[in-house]
């Protein structure tokens, strides 16, 4: 991920899947952008499908975590162009993003393949669209066992963003916080929820395969799209 704190804990191989649980407006697709910049700019080739937000509105998060510049000014372009210039690299990232508004698990999966991803992004999973499902427990629950069996069956690591329950805004989320199915966390390797309360953030790893789980360390800078170790 590049964040140390992170890193020392979260062992993440070909094949997992990994979920960052969070209510809008925690950061899970600040952090995901950050995550995704990071192992492109170490040669892992990476595909973020977004099926909520659009790719220009994506790049301004990045440019604006890059930068470490408020994205308001990115979005008012008015960031001076020599700084805009210095992200020249940015381009040449095989990093490559996706709309996939109204896609299912079988097309994020071929895209992938098609790119040769050895990452792919999901932001975020209760959007994906599959057909049949009874309901939305089931459906929801179809889509965390597809996107499980995608990064066993190809070796890609596969990041997927997911919302929490409503009462989850409180400090501390968990699990049963993760919205609409327990199969989510069945089928994850392991999972990352974010919170906000007023000026607490809430960062934790609640389940952890490979590694300890436990507060994550985190600070979010909504401001600057960013992500940091939290002071000690």
């Amino acid at each position: 991920s590049g964040i140390p704190v992170l890193d020392k804990h979260l062992h993440l191989a070909p094949g997992n899947l990994f979920i960052i649980g969070g209510r809008p407006s925690a950061g899970k697709t600040a952090l995901s952008l950050q995550m995704a910049c990071e192992q492109a700019r170490r040669g892992l080739r990476v595909c973020y499908f977004s099926l909520e937000t659009d790719p220009d509105t994506l790049t301004a998060r990045i440019i604006s975590n890059r930068l470490a510049v408020p994205l308001a000014d990115v979005k008012s372009k008015t960031v001076p162009q020599s700084d805009l210039d210095s992200l020249a690299d940015l381009h040449k990232l095989p990093l490559f993003i996706r709309s996939a508004a109204g896609k299912g698990v079988a097309w994020i999966k071929a895209q992938a393949l098609r790119m040769k991803a050895d990452i792919i992004f999901v932001d975020y999973l209760q959007l994906i669209h599959e057909r049949g499902g009874s309901d939305r427990y089931t459906a929801i629950t179809e889509i965390s066992i597809a996107l499980h069996e995608l990064a066993q069956t190809t070796g890609i690591l596969v990041v997927a963003l997911a919302q929490l329950n409503r009462n989850a805004a409180r400090a501390e989320p968990s699990n049963a916080d993760l919205r609409e199915s327990g199969q989510i966390e069945q089928d994850a390797d392991a999972i990352l929820l974010l919170s906000a309360d007023g000026d607490t953030y809430f960062s934790r790893l609640t389940k952890n395969k490979e590694g300890r789980v436990g507060n994550a360390g985190l600070e979010f800078d909504k401001m600057l799209q960013r992500f940091t170790c939290a002071a000690t």
